[in-house]
């Protein structure tokens, strides 16, 4: 049996946890696609594990599918003339240029957002390519895999919080 002493100990340790753990949560956008929920919660048992890296080839492909899926929505390209599959930059190039052209969020700072993202997109598929477990690669160290994850998940949260407003 554990003194009171030794269950106050218990109980901060536990609430360190925990916060130790919610630190590793990242949001995404709500599917209901049966492959995009299962990349979800793979992607959420990686952060949970401490393990970010995990992460990187499974958000990219989950990112590259839900942008498709939302540039479909819009009757914009994702392939080209030759029905390859455009890359994840250039689709969101086509919708960030939509969201401008039609105002489509209300702030210069997030057609900004939107915009820079097209580099960012590039950059990750670069990641993804070269530093992920997508294929033989030295991986991204914890810190950046896991700051690499935040901001993707945050800017295609941002995408579907604009579609919300679209719909």
């Amino acid at each position: 049996m554990l003194s009171e002493e030794m269950k106050k100990q218990y109980n901060s340790c536990l609430d360190v946890l925990k916060r130790l753990q919610k630190t590793q949560e990242i949001t995404l956008p709500a599917s209901q696609n049966e492959q995009l929920k299962v990349l979800q919660k793979d992607i959420s048992d990686s952060l949970a594990d401490g393990n970010p890296e995990l992460c990187i080839d499974r958000l990219h492909t989950f990112a590259t599918e839900y942008i498709r899926n939302v540039c479909e929505r819009h009757s914009l390209p994702v392939c080209d003339d030759k029905g390859d599959n455009l890359p994840i930059h250039s689709i969101m190039g086509a919708l960030s240029k939509l969201y401008r052209d039609n105002q489509k969020v209300d702030s210069n700072f997030s057609v900004t957002a939107v915009r820079n993202s097209i580099s960012l997109f590039s950059q990750y598929n670069d990641l993804r390519n070269s530093r992920s477990f997508a294929h033989p690669n030295t991986v991204l160290n914890k810190a950046e895999a896991f700051y690499t994850v935040r901001i993707m998940s945050a800017t295609l949260t941002l995408v579907a919080e604009i579609e919300d407003t679209i719909s």
